[in-house]
């Protein structure tokens, strides 16, 4: 077996608290990363790191973007289920908890009003081009997901490449979110994708990644 390599793209030192976010219909973004802060259970490791395990050689990347750490725990079960790499996209300007509020006048209230919102990512975009699948995950925040994950496709050449994408959220579902993002990588293969609740099981994971297969 040959060790798999978790790529991580940093802007954080520390995990913010588990807060959840609701999406779309619910003014409550904290709940969008499914349900409520003790639900959060996934948080990285204080330096952002994962250990490494063991993997085959697969050319399959899990690439999620998480702020609470909801959407970061369902990513490393895929990643286990796929034995791929999991490279965590972290925002340039961390997002506190101020900018996850509920309020219509929080930061990333704004930047899902603003359709031009495209927010930095630590340490420029992850290269993908060993990849030939990549499964992609992101919270809904307000419907949709978070504009840094179109700073994310919009600076990078899927074309060719199998997409799937999965969120997390405590009420919508995942279609609201598809129309931006196939939008900013249309050279790309999308499979369809799936909503999972935070707490949600590896045999949940693993039988949703057998279907895209």
């Amino acid at each position: 077996m040959i060790t798999r390599k978790e790529f991580l793209v940093i802007s954080s030192a520390s995990a913010l608290a588990a807060i959840g976010f609701l999406s779309g219909c619910s003014p409550d973004p904290r709940k969008t990363e499914q349900g409520s802060a003790a639900s959060n259970t996934s948080a990285p490791a204080p330096d952002g790191k994962q250990e490494p395990k063991a993997s085959t050689a697969s050319k399959t990347a899990v690439v999620c973007f998480s702020a609470t750490g909801n959407t970061w725990g369902i990513a490393r079960k895929l990643a286990d289920a796929k034995e791929a790499d999991l490279i965590r996209v972290e925002a340039e300007d961390p997002y506190t908890e101020d900018d996850l509020n509920y309020d219509k006048n929080c930061r990333a209230n704004t930047e899902q009003d603003e359709g031009s919102a495209r927010p930095g990512i630590a340490g420029g975009a992850p290269d993908l081009r060993v990849y030939d699948v990549i499964f992609l995950g992101y919270p809904i925040w307000w419907g949709r997901a978070p504009r840094i994950m179109l700073t994310l496709l919009e600076s990078v050449d899927l074309a060719g490449k199998r997409v799937a994408p999965f969120c997390t959220s405590g009420e919508n579902g995942i279609a609201g979110s598809l129309g931006e993002l196939k939008a900013a990588a249309p050279s790309a293969t999308w499979l369809d994708g799936k909503r999972f609740e935070a707490g949600a099981s590896s045999s949940e994971i693993a039988q949703w990644v057998g279907k895209t297969e």
